[in-house]
């Protein structure tokens, strides 16, 4: 189902419950909408109409100013971002999500590193107390692996960073002690080394880390990536 608005607010028909419920969709309602004139909707069990509604998602973001490459369904009062790591779709929403992440975490590490200049620039005091704005914002890396894309992101030693939410987290040993690093899943690196890292707040979220965890911490939670 394709919904268009000329006005522009074709997403504030999810406010309405009568736009769900008269769409035709027996099963869970996946929504995308990718400028603010046009909203999508497919059922999650419907994998031909997942993909189609992918194809046009892909044509309509590529135009000025898109609105949002993600994918959302129903949770409670709101909405959030469908598939969540532990849930099953068509691999090209999948993979569309995540290279949409891919993008919006590439916008913000240059709009902070645009804020990082200007306020040096102004010798902007306020800002410059802020400790975490002056961290390296780390970039997000696509990997693809049989047929599958995730996100990945460096943890170096030594360094303050604001490392993104990505699939798997790279520990660099930029000493060479270890050329082949160390992989760790993203679940894994909040539960084990939670403790290092500060969210700040941004969206998508970034974490402020100024220290890197121990050898034999790593060693403990290396990720099989096969």
């Amino acid at each position: 189902m394709v919904l268009e608005d000329a006005g522009g607010f074709a997403p504030s028909a999810l406010l309405r419950p009568d736009v769900l419920a008269g769409a035709g969709i027996s099963g869970t309602p996946v929504v995308m909408m990718p400028r603010g004139n046009t909203l999508l909707m497919a059922d999650s069990n419907n994998e031909e109409g997942l993909r189609h509604m992918v194809e046009i998602v892909w044509n309509l973001v590529s135009e000025k100013r898109p609105l949002s490459g993600f994918s959302y369904v129903a949770d409670g009062d709101g909405w959030r971002h469908f598939p969540s790591r532990d849930e099953e779709t068509v691999e090209d929403l999948r993979q569309f999500n995540t290279q949409w992440l891919a993008k919006i975490y590439d916008n913000q590490k240059a709009e902070i590193e645009a804020v990082q200049q200007k306020s040096l620039n102004e010798d902007n005091f306020e800002l410059m107390e802020i400790d975490w704005l002056f961290a390296l914002p780390v970039s997000v890396t696509l990997v693809e692996n049989k047929e599958r894309v995730f996100t990945a992101c460096p943890w170096g030693k030594d360094s303050e960073l604001l490392l993104p939410e990505s699939d798997y987290v790279f520990f660099v040993d930029f000493e060479g002690e270890d050329e082949d690093g160390c992989i760790v899943a993203w679940e894994e690196v909040r539960r084990a080394f939670g403790r290092l890292m500060t969210p700040v707040g941004l969206n998508p979220e970034r974490y402020y880390v100024t220290e890197s965890p121990e050898d034999e911490e790593l060693k403990r939670v290396k990720t099989e990536f096969d």
